[in-house]
């Protein structure tokens, strides 16, 4: 395999693991459904439901106040339990808090399935639950546990952010190939051994003994000069036309 193949077989494994990262976010984020209600009415002999949905050992916090009227139940109940609650039939709350005005709690989640947050203005078959006397004012609100959400977002957040810098070191790396394999090669010429001129042949000398010769590259200085003519004699100077024009004489015998 190629030295390209395996950089993309690794950016493909990274993209993958960033993108199941945050698809689980996304899961996590909308297991339960936030609510914040404020000033709501229930009427007296009546009540108001909430229906919320998470995870098993999922832990959601709960606040709620009567802010107007007498005290009233807070229930939490499972879909099954609370078709009897409608009924006006005996049923088991799976979070229970009657005969209050106020509730800021956290509650774990004991299975995997639909609940109902119930806010009771009515009597029902309990006989510990609040006597209801006129309509109530109130706020509700639930959500999650954040702390234990944060912690897991926090090491998520950091695994998202390891493969998203490896991610793009891999994108940069690409890059660099790619540039590298278009940049045209330098073609090297290759370039003649040197060799010296020749130097000038000079015979061996064949002076008397202690001559030496001349060094390397000398050459006479004839060679670089004109011959000059003879230098007359002194008789040749005074009478050099008549002693070229008297001719020749006949020895004595």
């Amino acid at each position: 395999m190629s030295f390209d193949k395996k950089i993309s077989k690794l950016f493909v494994i990274y993209l993958t693991i960033a993108l199941v990262l945050a698809s689980l976010l996304l899961i996590s984020s909308e297991k339960v459904e936030a609510g914040y209600y404020k000033d709501k009415e229930v009427d007296r002999d009546q009540y108001d439901c909430y229906s919320i949905y998470a995870s098993k050992e999922d832990k959601i916090s709960i606040k709620f106040t009567v802010k107007k009227g007498s005290n009233a139940d807070l229930y939490i109940i499972s879909s099954g339990q609370f078709k009897r609650y409608k009924s006006n039939e005996s049923f088991t709350a799976s979070f229970s808090r009657e005969n209050t005005s106020s509730v800021n709690e956290k509650w774990d989640y004991p299975d995997d399935q639909r609940y109902y947050i119930v806010v009771d203005n009515r009597d029902n078959v309990h006989s510990s639950d609040a006597e209801p006397t006129g309509d109530i004012v109130y706020d509700l609100e639930y959500d999650e546990n954040w702390e234990e959400l944060e912690e897991f977002l926090g090491y998520a957040i950091a695994i998202v952010a390891v493969c998203c810098v490896g991610i793009i070191i891999v994108i940069v790396v690409i890059i660099w190939l790619i540039v590298r394999q278009k940049k045209p090669s330098t073609v090297v010429v290759p370039t003649q051994p040197y060799y010296p001129p020749p130097q000038p042949y000079y015979p061996p000398p064949r002076g008397p003994p202690g001559y030496q010769p001349p060094p390397q590259g000398y050459r006479p200085l004839q060679q670089y000069q004109q011959p000059m003519p003879p230098t007359p004699g002194p008789d040749e100077r005074d009478h050099g036309e008549q002693s070229r024009e008297r001719p020749p004489q006949e020895p004595e015998y």
